[in-house]
């Protein structure tokens, strides 16, 4: 041993000799010896004391373990545990203020280990580590840590730790859906806000307004029929009655809905009325979504100058804004609707500008496929068929990255179209027929309708080649 510089304290020569004298030492001893030291850190910490929480909860965590591991689980363990929880939640909540996020993690996790199951604490702990979790993505531990603190509280009778965890476990659920639909994973999404909608209900939740709409949503764009999307939409539509803004974009979901069952005026009607609400309280964001919604109903009802109109507003705000998943969505559809209007030229600038503007990390496979079958089509009207093949393809692999028939199906139309232009009618054929299949398991009746009059035309074109 050797004298530290203040001369009251003492320190090992070397890490060797204080692992061996430790070894030495019998585990009451060491229960004993960590007890003192945390005893005695807090003692001489003084006033500094909490930044010493850490160091002391290791020591009383320590002492505590050596403690059971020799008696029962006595006053003397439960003192220990208790101490040293408190010790190791505090230092966790000051590594979350400082943004260490992992070692929060760790932190709370060491604290609850050392309580029962019945403690009053445990509650707040848990919800505290589901958000760490959830900071970090860590989606299935922030999962079990809030629905854990919800049974706790719930068994404990503690209304509201109970409350506090249950909105919790709805903004993880929340953070879900939001998660599964960037992901392109819709029918997850929907099960996801389903679940954080029954949360919600319960604790009357006021950002029920974003979870309404965007379930419909999910339920349109995804496998979902359109039936049961429709009956589940008007079901949500009662549960949002009340809310002006909600009830408005709860039908402007819904009038995409429609659009897909051929109901383009009542479509139309639904998404007008959602635009001038909120432009009436002055909701100018959520203007421009249901713009989007718009130009959907536009291109299901083959409206391109419509079409057109729509995206042009939302692509103007876009750029005013600098929001680049909206400009480049609103330059795809727009070189869309130019494409069909026969101005192909202005057609390839906008497919430029979406080009440019997409991340292909930023944005997914929802994204990538309609510009890349825009780009097929284009490079296939100035006769680049192999290179038009090519994107045409790239396309229909992205398209599967998505859980949606609809965008898959819309895929193969157009993928049929440039198989079309370069002389393959068999290929384009097949294409057609596997986007059928696709529009009538989504119930797309639109798509439906369309595919077999493409079928019909092809039958009926061979048939005058094969006569002629």
């Amino acid at each position: 041993m050797a004298p530290v510089r203040d001369g009251d304290r003492f320190a090992f020569r070397h890490l060797v000799i204080r692992d061996v004298a430790y070894e030495t030492l019998t585990k009451e001893d060491r229960a004993d010896l960590h007890e003192r030291v945390g005893d005695w850190i807090e003692l001489t910490a003084a006033s500094g004391a909490s930044t010493y929480d850490e160091i002391v909860g290791y020591h009383l965590e320590q002492a505590y373990r050596y403690h059971v591991a020799l008696h029962a689980f006595d006053d003397q363990a439960r003192r220990l545990a208790g101490r040293a929880c408190s010790l190791l939640a505090e230092a966790g909540r000051r590594a979350y203020r400082r943004g260490d996020v992992p070692a929060t993690i760790a932190l709370l996790a060491r604290a609850l280990d050392l309580i029962e199951k019945d403690e009053p604490r445990r509650p707040a702990l848990l919800v505290d580590l589901g958000r760490a979790a959830m900071g970090v993505f860590r989606l299935h531990e922030a999962e079990a840590a809030f629905t854990e603190a919800v049974e706790a509280a719930a068994t404990a009778g503690e209304e509201g730790a109970e409350l506090i965890a249950q909105v919790a476990l709805l903004s993880y659920r929340r953070l879900l859906g939001w998660v599964h639909i960037r992901r392109c994973e819709l029918g997850l999404a929907a099960t996801a806000l389903e679940q954080g909608i029954e949360a919600g209900r319960r604790i009357g939740d006021v950002l029920l307004r974003i979870d309404l709409p965007n379930l419909v949503v999910a339920l349109a764009r995804g496998a979902a029929p359109t039936s049961y999307a429709l009956a589940r939409g008007l079901e949500l539509l009662e549960l949002a009655r009340g809310d002006r803004l909600t009830e408005a974009s709860v039908e402007s979901a819904l009038g995409v809905v429609h659009a897909l069952r051929g109901e383009f005026e009542h479509g139309r009607a639904l998404v007008h009325r959602a635009i001038f609400v909120h432009e009436e309280l002055g909701h100018l964001m959520g203007v421009e979504v249901h713009q989007h919604g718009l130009g959907y109903i536009e291109a299901l009802a083959r409206n391109w100058p419509a079409h057109e109109s729509a995206w042009q507003h939302v692509h103007q705000a876009s750029v005013a804004i600098g929001r680049r998943d909206w400009i480049v969505e609103s330059a795809v559809e727009l070189g869309e609707s130019l494409y069909r209007i026969g101005r192909v030229h202005e057609a390839g600038r906008f497919a430029a500008i979406a080009a440019e503007q997409a991340v292909p990390h930023h944005h997914g496979p929802d994204t990538q496929a309609p510009l890349l079958r825009l780009q097929a089509k284009l490079r296939a009207h100035d006769g680049a068929h192999e290179e038009a093949d090519r994107l045409g393809r790239e396309a229909l692999a992205a398209s599967f990255g998505v859980d949606s028939p609809w965008l898959q199906a819309d895929t193969l139309m157009d993928l049929a179209e440039v198989l079309e232009l370069a002389g393959r009618p068999d290929e384009a054929r097949e294409a057609v027929k596997r986007a059928l299949q696709l529009y009538e398991q989504k119930e797309h009746l639109v798509g439906v309708e369309r595919a077999r009059a493409a079928l019909a035309s092809r039958v009926s074109s061979q048939a005058n080649k094969d006569s002629a």
